[in-house]
């Protein structure tokens, strides 16, 4: 039954009652190989998750690297990067 159905139902006083022992699926949000975008919502289960982690998928974000481009030193934060660069100035 859809959200219009039930809603419809309950206004003429029928009660509606969630069906026992129907699990919701788990989801999760994957990240993808090489570019660490997010996915979707894909299912969780232990089968899906081994296929997606197998696949190069990882379950937390990849963590961003900035680069200076004149000495090559990395930094994970932005601001660290703009500190660092201005003792180039100097």
């Amino acid at each position: 039954m859809n959200t219009k159905a039930g809603n419809l139902l309950k206004a003429q006083g029928y009660a509606i009652l969630p069906l026992e022992g129907v699990k919701k699926k788990m989801k999760r949000i994957y990240y993808h190989p090489g570019t660490g975008l997010p996915t979707c919502p894909l299912p969780a289960d232990k089968y899906h998750e081994r296929r997606y982690l197998s696949r190069g998928f990882t379950l937390e974000p990849p963590i961003k690297q900035f680069t200076c481009d004149i000495c090559g030193k990395e930094f994970t934060a932005k601001i660290a990067l703009v500190g660092h660069k201005r003792t180039h100035e100097k």
